[in-house]
């Protein structure tokens, strides 16, 4: 029986008698060592004499160059007088120059030895003097690896003298070999002189020792796989018998093991021949309970882990190594509408997700080269209800390995983060191009006041056939004022004053217009509110805001169609105030809706629509600041506005204003000019000459005195030596050096009770409506009219 006494017997046994076997292999490493030593002893000598070789060349043909430029140079010092002699004939000293060169190269032709051979020389331009390319010019001569041999050797000689290396055909038509030059200058003549050996006779020397190495090799290995083939045959014949005895064990408990792999099974310890594999078995069945146990726990852990990740306010998925989806969590139940159970099923869930077979394709070919490394890929998917969700997937299967699980990845739905950051950018890109807007209607409100001034200056003074023509000018001035109310608008620069305007009434005015300009197969509507839509705001810029949307509309429906006016009274709270890009506060706001069944916008036209100068029209049909205008109108009365359009499904304009129930009575005053009631004198301050020189002939002729001034600090220092003589300062707000609230500063300082009209070519803003805070008594946005500023004087001196 395997498992008696008699038979046991310990590993420790068979291990004495293995003890040959690294005998063999320790005697087989000496002898291979020993082959090594041998190899490698050869192989220093041949490296030494091979160094050693042509060390002695290269020192041989050194001093032979060195001889060489000796003699050259002895005939030099010998002949410094001839060289040196200025006075001499420039041709008999050339000639003479030449002869004792030709006399020098003739002597070192002669110079040759065993082991050097010849002299060779050229001139630094690469004319050869000698050698056997006498009379040619090498300059371009290039060796087999492409090095420019007579250039490397010019450049040696300049350096100072030195070796150079290279390889070429000794003779044409013959074996190449490595050659090593070295050469010295003859800086006086521009030479260089030098000689070179060939050094291929080495490796005949080298293969004949190379030769005598083989040979010994040859013995050592022959003597050495001879020993190891004796000690393999004895090794094999003692160490048999113990081998099949442990070989018996070892398949026994091969077999045993196979089958604890997927079975509660053990094994008894007496069924195996040696001590020590008795006593692995008899752990093998501790380790076996332990794995049941184990097991057990894991499969309770796993349930927990499956819970955790279930409820995990993240997308996760895992796959097989099949790419098929293995677990779905109810995060990806939520977010794509789709079960885990529809999504098992499916034959290929992927096409619910994404139906587009070509964007399907796109993002597999993105998984299958990233894989593992798969990091914030942002994926567009389709849900169950037809809408799209983009999520960002991130694998992190290599980080967190999952048994049973081959890749696994979690997402996060950013489709709503995605929407915030391009309404901030569209945000943004406006204000930007506000304050371009503004910027460039300031300068040119500049220019349209300097021209109205002096418009309405030579209309006083032109007959009245010609003002027929200075009423053009105006009127041609009024209308590119417009444009600029309109960039102004869109800028947001503020209103100057507001007015109780009930939304209701503007609404029934524009609906008046339209009825009697547009085409009459437009029909418009009005759904509005019973009740008051009152706001505090301007009325004209309220009412151009409603026509440029109207009109936009009208032009969306060139075959005819419906324009519809909606008013309602909403609240706003704290979230959606948040949630909105315009910054507007929680409160009652009266809701507009302008909406028509036109061709409607795609989504690159509504990114644009409030833009500037954007217009899908003509450029005879439309100039691009109507919507941006209704922007700025919008956006200064602290609203909101918003568009929904779909291409081939109309337009729908929705504008929300802070409600006021305030009723305020509006009192009309015809304009008028009014002259200076007593003699008064005006503190005028403005940079642009043109605009300054007007509004003074304007004051001039309405009776007042004026000092004008072109900078703030020489203004104020004006005002400083005499404040009493000055009864109001005209003063603009955009100057270099110091602007106007600087001066305005510097201005109540010396006098507190300082009369101030603030002009500008913007309308109010935040920082005119502060100086008007802190006492300055009106503002005039540029251009004006002269009746305009004679009422403004009129009414504060009065005061």
């Amino acid at each position: 029986m395997p498992g008696s006494a008699g038979k046991k017997q310990s590993i420790k046994v068979l291990l004495l008698y293995l003890i040959i076997l690294p005998i063999t292999f320790s005697i087989f490493t000496l002898l291979i060592i020993q082959s090594i030593i041998e190899y490698s002893g050869f192989t220093h000598e041949t490296a030494a004499f091979r160094e050693e070789y042509i060390n002695a060349r290269k020192n041989r043909i050194k001093t032979e160059v060195e001889h060489g430029v000796a003699i050259i140079r002895f005939f030099i010092e010998d002949n410094k007088a001839l060289q040196s002699n200025k006075n001499s004939n420039p041709e008999d000293h050339q000639k003479q120059l030449l002869d004792i060169q030709n006399h020098i190269l003739a002597i070192l032709e002669k110079i040759e030895s065993p082991d050097v051979g010849y002299l060779f020389g050229a001139t630094w331009n690469g004319d050869s003097l000698l050698g056997p390319a006498k009379g040619q010019n090498m300059y371009e001569v290039t060796d087999i690896n492409g090095i420019k041999v007579v250039q490397e050797l010019i450049n040696a000689a300049k350096a100072g003298g030195g070796y150079v290396d290279y390889v070429m055909p000794r003779e044409t038509g013959k074996r190449v070999s490595l050659k090593i030059s070295y050469v010295l200058p003859v800086p006086e003549w521009e030479w260089y002189i030098g000689a070179g050996v060939y050094v291929f006779e080495i490796e005949t020397i080298i293969a004949e020792k190379l030769k005598e190495l083989n040979k010994r090799l040859l013995f050592y290995w022959v003597r050495n796989l001879g020993i190891i083939i004796i000690i393999l045959i004895i090794t094999i014949m003692i160490v048999r018998p113990f081998s099949n005895r442990l070989t018996e064990s070892f398949s026994l408990f091969i077999h045993f093991l196979k089958e604890a792999a997927t079975h509660s099974l053990s094994i008894n310890p007496q069924s195996l021949h040696y001590s020590e594999l008795q006593e692995i078995a008899h752990y093998t069945n501790k380790m076996i309970v332990a794995r049941i146990e184990s097991e057990k726990a894991l499969e309770e852990s796993r349930e927990q882990f499956k819970k955790i990740i279930d409820k995990m306010p993240v997308l996760l998925d895992a796959f097989d190594k099949n790419n098929r989806i293995i677990f779905w969590n109810e995060e990806c139940e939520r977010v794509t509408g789709y079960s885990m159970e529809e999504i098992l099923k499916h034959p290929d869930p992927l096409e619910l997700l994404y139906p587009d077979g070509a964007y399907r394709q796109k993002i597999m070919e993105t998984y299958n080269q990233r894989g593992f490394y798969l990091k914030d890929q942002q994926w567009e998917i389709t849900t169950k209800q037809g809408s799209k969700r983009t999520i960002s997937w991130t694998n992190i299967s290599s980080q967190f390995e999952i048994p049973g699980w081959h890749t696994w990845a979690i997402g996060i739905d950013v489709t709503d983060k995605q929407e915030m950051e391009f309404k901030l950018r569209q945000s943004e890109k406006l204000q930007a191009i506000g304050q371009l807007a503004g910027g460039i209607a300031h300068d040119f409100n500049n220019q349209l006041s300097a021209i109205l001034g002096f418009t309405e200056v030579i209309e006083m003074m032109c007959s009245e056939d010609l003002r027929k023509y200075t009423a053009n000018i105006i009127a041609s001035i009024n209308r590119a004022s417009d444009l600029t109310q309109k960039l102004l608008a869109f800028a947001r620069k503020g209103k100057f004053k507001s007015e109780y305007v009930e939304i209701n009434h503007i609404i029934e005015e524009v609906v008046d217009i339209l009825h009697h300009s547009i085409d009459k197969r437009i029909d418009i509507k009005t759904k509005l509110y019973n009740g008051p839509t009152g706001i505090r705001g301007d009325p004209t810029q309220i009412q151009n805001a409603f026509l440029n949307i109207a009109i936009n509309a009208r032009d969306a429906m060139p075959d005819g169609g419906s324009i519809i006016f909606q008013t309602e009274v909403v609240a706003l709270d704290e979230n959606c105030c948040r949630d909105s890009l315009f910054k507007v506060l929680p409160g009652n706001y009266i809701k507009i809706s302008i909406s028509d069944n036109g061709m409607g916008m795609d989504e690159e036209t509504l990114s644009h629509i409030f833009e500037p100068f954007f217009t899908t029209k003509s450029s005879a049909n439309g100039t691009g600041m109507g919507l941006a205008a209704v922007y700025g109108t919008i956006k200064n009365h602290k609203g909101i506005i918003r568009v929904k359009s779909t291409r081939g499904e109309g337009s729908c304009f929705i504008v929300c204003l802070p409600f006021n129930s305030e009723q305020i009575n509006k009192i009309f005053i015809e304009p008028k000019v009014y002259k200076a009631d007593k003699k008064r004198t005006i503190l005028l301050i403005d940079d642009e000459e043109a605009v300054r020189m007007m509004i003074k002939e304007i004051l001039i002729n309405l009776g007042y005195s004026v000092q004008d001034f072109s900078n703030g600090p020489d203004a104020v220092e004006a005002y400083s030596n005499n404040p009493d003589i000055f009864d109001l300062v005209i003063l603009d707000m955009i100057m270099p050096r110091e602007g106007g609230r600087e001066v305005f500063k510097n201005l109540k300082k010396i006098n507190p009770n300082v009369k101030v009209i603030l002009i500008s070519g913007y309308i109010i803003n935040e920082e005119v409506q502060s100086l008007m805070d802190q006492g300055a008594v009106d503002f005039l946005q540029k251009p004006f009219r002269r009746a305009e500023l004679s009422k403004k004087l009129a009414e504060i001196f009065k005061e």
